[in-house]
């Protein structure tokens, strides 16, 4: 049942255009790229959190987010990819850039000067953040969070595991 349920369903089955195609792809970026400007300012204020309750996790958590943008940033450079592109992976942005040139000029486009093209380019930099960033972070929250008493639990630190699951699962 459940087989005839997604075949009706299917890419092939709905006859879409390629216009309806192109917006579905955008509005899935779109999601896609709030989910990690989410993912990524939850973290920041689960650190400033942990930062100011004095707790052992932070700076594990402020590592592991350098070293992720430090990775993102070294795969830009070998990836042939501008300076400008290389700094704003240092500062968390690559797999939204990734995403939006995805977008606009399509998953199958290979730059000159570039290793890989943008589809693949992409699938990198969202496998570098899930497995050198996200994964690792989860887990130290999850850790700071049972670790705490429940009545000093903050709220960001809820929502911050949620945001990352989200991430890790879109």
């Amino acid at each position: 049942s459940h087989v005839v349920l997604l075949s009706l369903f299917s890419p092939s089955s709905l006859s879409l255009s390629q216009a309806q195609l192109t917006f579905y792809g955008s509005l899935e970026t779109a999601t896609e790229v709030i989910t990690l400007y989410s993912d990524s300012i939850t973290d920041l204020l689960v650190i400033r959190t942990l930062i100011l309750a004095n707790s052992r996790h932070a700076p594990t958590l402020i590592g592991i987010l350098a070293v992720a943008q430090l990775v993102q940033a070294i795969f830009t450079l070998v990836n042939g990819e501008s300076k400008t592109v290389i700094f704003a992976a240092l500062v968390g942005l690559k797999p939204v850039i990734s995403a939006h040139t995805c977008m606009k000029e399509g998953v199958h486009k290979h730059r000159s000067g570039r290793l890989f093209n943008n589809g693949t380019t992409y699938l990198i930099a969202r496998l570098l953040e899930i497995t050198v960033e996200a994964g690792p972070q989860g887990i130290i929250q999850a850790i700071a969070f049972a670790a705490v008493e429940v009545t000093e639990r903050e709220y960001v630190q809820a929502i911050s595991l949620a945001t990352t699951c989200c991430m890790i699962g879109y």
